[in-house]
């Protein structure tokens, strides 16, 4: 795990990053144009099997996001949220995966 940061402007744009970036976490909106968080999600879970997800919304009635938090494939933020909030589910996201990789989990540290 590193500390970089990449930071792009759509779903588009996060579909075409290099493969050698192997993200960590995911952090993005349930909506976004063109594609949903979800939907974004999952092609890059294709690439990077490992990665972490948090998505956030104003609007929380998404069946599908409901789905993901109950299975512990997305944690899921409130809008608005303090930059604490953010920081606190970063930390548990990023601490999940950690714990996966050591412990010898299955590709995605689950």
């Amino acid at each position: 795990m590193t500390d970089d940061v990449a930071a792009v402007g759509s779903g588009e744009e996060a579909g075409v990053l290099p493969a050698g970036l192997a993200p960590d976490l995911l952090l993005t909106d349930l909506m976004l144009p063109g594609v949903t968080g979800s939907e974004l999600a999952a092609g890059l879970r294709e690439r990077w099997p490992h990665l972490k997800v948090i998505q956030m919304a104003g609007y929380t009635e998404d069946e599908a996001v409901r789905r993901g938090v109950d299975t512990g494939k997305v944690r899921f933020l409130q809008k608005p949220f303090d930059m604490a909030a953010l920081a606190r589910e970063m930390r548990v996201a990023l601490d999940e995966h950690a714990e996966g990789q050591a412990a010898g989990d299955g590709p995605d540290g689950r």
